[in-house]
């Protein structure tokens, strides 16, 4: 029984050489090398160094990753790789940031980062984050160089799923 509006493999691989102009085994390989050169240019991207590095499979996708990348000391396909984003996504937390400028001679810094910090918890709160579970990752406040008496604040915030 197929699922309505499937097709069956032979089908696809025919609509697939009419459509590419060539063979499905040609079209397959073209695949593999476009998937190959793309994810070796990934790893070259990420690598600190000349140095190889590990790459770790995760997510639905990974079964489409060669064995061996150019670049990478290693491959590893862990168990149960297919789930491995879906399970970081339900453990992850939720976060917010956001930033003003503000004129210093007409407002108090610590009063416009502190409005700032409880306009995101608000936010998040409403996302859905337990409050207290909210925490500071990134506070800042910056002069504006080309603004006298400007300073441009920023804060980040993160939490729990409540």
């Amino acid at each position: 029984m197929l699922i309505d509006g499937a097709k069956e493999s032979e089908a696809l691989k025919r609509l697939i050489s009419d459509y590419t102009k060539m063979s499905f085994d040609e079209a397959l390989e073209l695949v593999k090398y476009t998937i190959s050169k793309n994810v070796e240019h990934l790893v070259d991207t990420l690598k600190t160094n000349a140095n190889e590095i590990p790459v770790i499979a995760c997510g639905g996708g990974a079964f489409l990753l060669p064995k061996k990348i150019k670049g990478a000391s290693e491959v590893v396909f862990p168990e149960h790789l297919e789930v491995a984003n879906a399970f970081g996504a339900s453990i992850a937390q939720l976060g917010a940031e956001n930033e003003l400028v503000i004129n210093t001679m007409l407002k108090n810094e610590a009063d416009a980062m502190e409005e700032l910090i409880s306009e995101i918890t608000d936010n998040l709160i409403k996302k859905g984050a337990k409050e207290n579970t909210i925490k500071t990752i990134a506070k800042e406040s910056i002069p504006l160089a080309y603004l006298p008496g400007a300073s441009r604040l920023k804060v980040k915030l993160c939490g729990e799923l409540g």
